[in-house]
């Protein structure tokens, strides 16, 4: 028995709701690529599109998100402009990045997520990428040595940094917040966005010191458990430091329920708030504290991570465990930096 035909209308009609649902899946595959992003890419990626629209201006292109400019030789105008003005090389290679993933979005936008991901597909930087590392060997090989103000890796504060830094730190509200926030970064060997999200729950005072719950969200929602043990020297516990600041919260009538933030907001006047530390203000911290104890290199939130893994004897097993990297992760080398690079030197002692 054959089947009966549709009716061309109810065809339409049929096409037309497969059409709709697809552009929802769109919109909601844009919106979860977004929300698992971390928020270092997403503010470099704003840097980024920043640049690409400062480049397509200049060169007569008012639009920067327009359909024309997805094409590999648009990219590779932008890397050379880069280039051109002193760029270093890694930086020219994020932003490139940076100014793809603005246009798709861009493009989302006005086309759909489908239509954006075919203008500006994977390999669109490709060229700009090889004749980038093109420029870069012939500069090279011409003499060229630095180029620019490369960031490069952020310096680890390590115990011997930390002591200044916690030197800084008063027995006030701010005091007692800062000096428990870093010594605690300092040995769970924590993100700030992981500690901007920690909350009072998830320290629990154990007899050997604190088990403490990380939480993380860089590519989707885990946790691991770190053991803190007691400091041998009480000013630097993070232990007793922790305890020092729930005590200081709750003898203010400072909401101390399980699930408040750990990190509070601390303002001018030294009143606690009820808000949360960002990722970002930890870093500000950070970067304040060391400033207060003159320290000559830039110190940022990124450098009690690296400080940890420095100073540390414990194998790369025990520390990517602790820090929350996959064993035999390549990305913990560059975190475990050499302590001194004389003592610390590989052509010593073998006999020249």
């Amino acid at each position: 028995m054959s089947a009966v035909p549709l009716p061309k209308r109810a065809v339409a009609a049929a096409d037309e709701r497969t059409r709709a649902l697809w552009r929802a899946a769109d919109d909601v595959l844009a919106d979860v690529r977004d929300a698992t992003r971390p928020e270092n890419t997403t503010r470099a990626y704003a840097q980024d599109w920043d640049r690409w629209r400062e480049w397509a201006t200049l060169h007569g292109r008012p639009n920067p998100g327009a359909a024309e400019l997805a094409h590999p030789l648009r990219f590779v105008q932008f890397a050379a402009w880069l280039w051109e003005a002193g760029t270093p090389a890694a930086t020219v290679r994020r932003r490139l990045a940076g100014a793809a993933e603005g246009l798709r979005a861009a493009l989302t936008q006005q086309h759909g997520a489908a239509e954006a991901q075919r203008l500006v597909y994977p390999g669109v930087t490709a060229d700009a990428m090889k004749t980038l590392a093109a420029a870069e060997k012939t500069w090279f090989e011409s003499g060229g040595r630095e180029r620019g103000r490369e960031r490069g890796p952020a310096p680890a504060i390590t115990v011997a940094v930390l002591r200044q830094l916690l030197d800084t730190c008063a027995d006030d509200a701010a005091g007692l917040r800062d000096r428990a926030l870093l010594l605690l970064a300092y040995s769970c060997l924590s993100r700030r966005s992981e500690q901007a999200r920690m909350q009072i729950r998830d320290l629990t005072p154990v007899p050997e010191g604190l088990d403490v719950a990380i939480w993380t969200g860089k590519t989707r929602a885990s946790q691991r458990i770190v053991a803190v043990p007691y400091g041998q020297h009480r000013d630097t516990c993070p232990v007793r430091s922790w305890t020092a600041w729930l005590d200081y919260l709750r003898t203010g009538n400072t909401p101390t329920d399980p699930a408040a933030p750990a990190w509070r907001q601390v303002n001018r006047w030294g009143h606690v708030l009820p808000g949360s530390l960002s990722a970002q203000a930890i870093g500000d911290m950070v970067t304040r504290r060391a400033a207060e104890a003159d320290l000559a290199l830039h110190y940022t939130a990124h450098g009690l991570r690296a400080g940890l893994a420095t100073d540390s004897a414990a194998d790369d097993r025990a520390i990517a465990r602790r820090g929350g990297w996959a064993e035999g992760s390549r990305q913990l080398g560059k975190y475990r930096r050499e302590t001194d690079r004389w003592t610390d030197n590989p052509a010593a002692g073998v006999g020249l």
